[in-house]
């Protein structure tokens, strides 16, 4: 992933804000296009530029930021709560306006403070930066025996990994519907059953079907970017953590080494997705596929089989690449023809080796 990567991912999530009829400031627009006549985006870069040069001259600044910053969580929260963020994220984001909030005294007479720190609490929301996301998984990160030095990795033990292989057994044995709960590194995790399509029947029991079927793997002429946005369509109802690369550290010619992505549902819908490879056998996931309903979370554990050789030309463009649309609440196993949709999405995950 590049700056360039970052700033179209900063410019649709704007777009998103003022567009998409999903947000209240989206609606809000809409509503002030049919009063004056003017577009959502004119209106939105109306709005910003007089309130930004306001924060930074105006002689009420301190009001109208401290005013911007407590009455937007609060419509969130209690006029919009579907579209409120998750609680962990909110406290700490009232964390971070309190203590700025006491440092209001001392920089005040500065020029342009107020402005700061409306943009510097904006980041913690606005993608890419998802300052929040990043402050709590550095937290959780704190607070548990894990490598602290490789953001968003978090290794399984072999333990973990048979419970986990012994579990995805379970789970196809028993009837549809049933819900499951997968316990990894103390974490419990509500996913909805996340059964394999019916034509991977000839699939080997116990077996990864990522290994086995070609759907699986990612093609030359697959692209590395994601699809298309559309309007009604978030480029972030499916969470992932780590974001942009999954990082490997050495030694490769000892055993298989296994990571863990966490991808969560932000939507209200039910969301099937699939992972591919383009570096199959080397590099797959468990579970592959899976239906995630909505608010809640998976863990992916990401294998890269041992390498006798470590071959840096190899495996320098490996990659996962998680493809997912929503479906209804009735689908309970994945088939990959829930993909051929136009609002199907893509998000990368790049597999880095640190030797």
């Amino acid at each position: 992933m590049t700056d360039a990567d970052d700033i179209d991912e900063l410019h649709n999530h704007l777009r998103l804000l003022v567009f998409d009829q999903k947000h209240m400031t989206g609606r809000g627009l809409r509503f002030l296009r049919e009063q004056t006549g003017l577009d959502e985006f004119s209106l939105a870069i109306f709005i910003c530029v007089i309130t930004s040069v306001y924060l930074m001259v105006g002689e009420d600044a301190q009001m109208l930021a401290n005013a911007i910053l407590t009455v937007t969580p609060i419509l969130l929260t209690y006029v919009f709560p579907a579209e409120k963020p998750p609680t962990p994220q909110l406290l700490i984001y009232w964390s971070a306006f309190g203590l700025l909030t006491l440092l209001d005294s001392n920089f005040e007479s500065e020029s342009g403070y107020y402005f700061i720190k409306v943009v510097l609490l904006a980041l913690l929301f606005l993608h890419p930066f998802d300052g929040a996301d990043r402050i709590l998984w550095h937290i959780r990160l704190a607070h548990s025996d894990e490598v602290k030095d490789e953001s968003g990795i978090i290794p399984f033990t072999k333990e973990e990994l048979s419970e986990m292989l012994q579990e995805s057994k379970d789970r196809r044995s028993l009837p549809l519907g049933t819900p499951q709960t997968m316990k990894l590194n103390g974490v419990s995790s509500h996913v909805l059953r996340s059964d394999y399509s019916s034509s991977y029947d000839s699939v080997p029991e116990g077996k990864n079907p990522m290994l086995f079927n070609t759907e699986f793997r990612i093609q030359d002429q697959e692209g590395t970017s994601a699809e298309g946005l559309s309007i009604n369509y978030s480029p972030h109802d499916l969470a992932f953590e780590p974001s942009k690369y999954l990082i490997f550290n050495a030694p490769y010619d000892f055993d298989n080494l296994t990571y863990l992505i966490r991808i969560r549902n932000t939507s209200t819908k039910y969301i099937a997705y699939a992972i591919k490879s383009n570096a199959i056998p080397r590099v797959f996931a468990t579970p592959p596929c899976g239906i995630l309903p909505p608010k809640q979370k998976c863990d992916i554990a990401v294998t890269v089989k041992k390498m006798d050789k470590f071959v840096e030309q190899l495996v320098q463009n490996d990659r996962l690449a998680f493809d997912y649309v929503f479906c209804s609440p009735e689908t309970k196993q994945f088939k990959f023809k829930l993909l051929q949709s136009e609002m199907r999405r893509r998000k990368n995950i790049y597999i880095k080796y640190n030797p």
